[in-house]
């Protein structure tokens, strides 16, 4: 709520924000009160439980005495007895609203670790031999026996099928087939909803094709590791995410052993070089990831720059220059068309501008391919 108190102002949605924050402040309160019921009341109900058998057995205790059921020793010990087992139970009592806390943090944490982790089954990884990338299946013993071919970043959409909710008969992808081989540049456009960025997130493996297969250098990309597919593919994202450190290092998350002239060499190339130099601490200068002192054009150029460190084999550009100007987009463009030579590149995009360069253009609507240009 406070990172987005300027949207809340602009649209006089203060009381609709307002209404929601007190009803989580009473969802809080009802919790907290229960919390405190129980350590006020059941607290003190266990400490009396316990001195009322305290007094029981003495009463009937005394009686035993007197009729010499009993002997005042025995008495002792039994009340004894009583105390042991009723000290625990006001033990607990006490650590009550501790518990309570715990068991409701507990809850969260489980709900955390419950949730399914990335299957990743891929046994082929990249290794670098004489300077040049190949594919290698780490199954093999032998290097030599392990290596498939070169990384040439051939992409290979194939009756591809795909849905969301797995429980839904309705495919949002269906029967989407593209081809592109290294250098070339395709372009996905369409209406908001047509499915552009679902097709570059399975590319990622984001998610799990359901029926068909993306192939890259003809291998199945569910038998590359993660890892190695990620590091081949580099995306350019609509919304950059930027992280609490400096610019400089915000950039070398591209990669993440870049040296400092590497990142230099590497935000000239995204034209942003000279705005960081005229903020005071240049590429010291701390941001964030609500910062408000850049534009949304300079965030989305950093985010190029991390890119252009990368130099993946394939990149991914989704509305990549959508936040940057007319003016801006000019000097981005030639820095992005150096980007992408040799490189198979995937644009979503609604500028002409941007897709100015692409081999083919690909109109998707409602998960299918309903035009090829």
């Amino acid at each position: 709520m406070v990172s987005g108190m300027r949207v809340i102002k602009l649209f006089n949605a203060k009381h609709i924000i307002t209404n929601k924050f007190n009803t989580y402040v009473d969802e809080l309160e009802n919790s907290n009160k229960k919390t405190i019921f129980y350590g006020i009341v059941i607290h003190p109900l266990t400490r009396a439980f316990s001195y009322v058998i305290s007094a029981f057995v003495a009463v009937i205790g005394g009686n035993f005495v007197l009729d010499n059921v009993m002997t005042l020793g025995a008495i002792v010990s039994v009340t004894q007895l009583v105390d042991s087992l009723t000290r625990p139970l006001m033990n607990m009592a006490s650590q009550i609203t501790t518990l309570t806390k715990a068991i409701a943090g507990a809850e969260r944490i489980f709900g955390i670790l419950d949730i399914e982790e990335e299957i990743d089954e891929g046994t082929i990884d990249i290794i670098t031999k004489d300077g040049q990338d190949y594919w290698y299946d780490t199954s093999k013993t032998d290097i030599n026996d392990g290596i498939i071919t070169k990384v040439d970043a051939s992409v290979v959409i194939k009756d591809l099928y795909f849905k969301y909710d797995k429980s839904n008969e309705q495919y949002i992808l269906k029967n989407i087939s593209v081809h592109a081989t290294n250098g070339e540049q395709i372009a996905f456009v369409g209406a908001t909803g047509a499915g552009k960025t679902t097709i570059t997130n399975l590319i990622n493996r984001f998610y799990e094709i359901d029926k068909g297969k993306i192939t890259i250098d003809g291998i199945d990309i569910k038998d590359i590791k993660k890892n190695a597919l990620r590091r081949t593919i580099t995306t350019v994202l609509q919304d950059t995410v930027l992280f609490s450190t400096t610019i400089l290092e915000n950039i070398r998350y591209g990669r993440l052993d870049a040296t400092d002239e590497e990142v230099y060499a590497a935000a000239k190339i995204a034209n942003v070089d000279k705005i960081i130099e005229n903020l005071p601490d240049g590429y010291n200068t701390k941001i964030s990831a609500t910062d408000v002192s850049l534009s949304q054009g300079q965030i989305q150029l950093i985010s190029i720059a991390r890119a252009v460190l990368a130099n993946s084999k394939i990149i991914i550009l989704d509305e990549a220059t959508s936040s940057i100007d007319t003016r801006t987009e000019e000097l981005v463009q030639n820095a992005m068309d150096n980007l992408m030579v040799d490189k198979t590149t995937f644009v979503i995009a609604h500028r002409l501008s941007t897709i100015r360069n692409s081999k083919a253009i690909i109109l998707l609507d409602n998960g299918e391919i309903i035009e090829r240009r």
